[in-house]
């Protein structure tokens, strides 16, 4: 299927706990096609509150349909969504993160290589990433896959956190009738 915008990926760096503003810039690329980048920070002074006020904000200005890419840099600095995928992963993959945790963790040990499919699946299933899925459908996207990078398992025991840069790709939904 030929998505109308290249790729929404939402770059997430799962590190320690906080979570703040978002906002949103317009950037002119190499190809001349100006594209709007949308933004989460850990500072809670900076931009909006939420993704569904920034995607208003958008919106309003009439660039929504410019949107290329989101930035969630820190989402994952919360405690919230560190508890949301560990839980999934005990539901969909509880083998392979009770090997994972066993593990030293590091983005090329075996154990955490197999953690990838499940992983991925997790992070769609948290209640954050389907909460911003619903927020994108309002303004015709839809979130279609997750992809990671130096996904790693950092700390000591039940202290074990997440670290990676997580992309959450996109494409506009389909309209009634529009080939698949």
């Amino acid at each position: 299927m030929k998505h109308r915008f290249p790729s929404l990926a939402a770059i997430l760096l799962l590190t320690t706990p906080a979570f703040a503003g978002w906002e949103y810039s317009l950037h002119t690329y190499p190809d001349h096609h100006e594209r709007a980048v949308v933004s989460k920070y850990t500072e809670p002074d900076r931009g909006v509150a939420t993704l569904d006020e920034v995607l208003k904000h958008l919106k309003e200005a009439g660039n929504i349909d410019k949107l290329d890419f989101i930035g969630f840099f820190g989402i994952s600095k919360e405690d919230v969504f560190q508890k949301e995928i560990f839980q999934t992963l005990e539901q969909i993959a509880p083998k392979e993160l009770s090997a994972a945790k066993r593990s030293a963790g590091n983005m090329h040990n075996p154990r955490m290589l197999d953690l990838h499919g499940g992983f991925k699946k997790a992070v769609l299933a948290t209640p954050t990433v389907k909460a911003m899925n619903a927020s994108l459908a309002q303004y015709g996207f839809t979130i279609t896959s997750v992809g990671h990078e130096k996904l790693s398992l950092e700390g000591e025991k039940e202290n074990r956190r997440f670290y990676c840069f997580l992309t959450l790709s996109i494409s506009p939904l389909r309209s009634e009738g529009q080939p698949k």
